[in-house]
């Protein structure tokens, strides 16, 4: 969500840039791009909230306590070296 202005910021002065190109090959194959990662964003979305309605945080969890302990461990061995 914090990303949503600097992504829109950027996109709208690359869209700018590229109508002042005026290449419509380069124009139409970027508003395809944005339009499919558009779709595959929604769809992600719509399977993540699928998933979550049926399971639970759980893995996700211990996968993030795991990953915690490692970089914890990481850095105080940097550290003390």
């Amino acid at each position: 969500m914090l990303s949503i202005p600097a992504s829109l910021g950027a996109g709208t002065l690359s869209a700018i840039d590229l109508y002042q190109a005026g290449d419509s090959l380069l124009t139409f194959g970027t508003l395809e791009a944005v339009g499919l990662a558009f779709i595959a964003a929604l769809l992600s979305i719509h399977a993540l909230l699928a998933w979550l309605d049926r399971q639970t945080f759980t893995p996700f969890v211990i996968y993030r306590v795991i990953l915690g302990v490692a970089l914890i461990a990481m850095a105080a061995g940097d550290f003390w070296t």
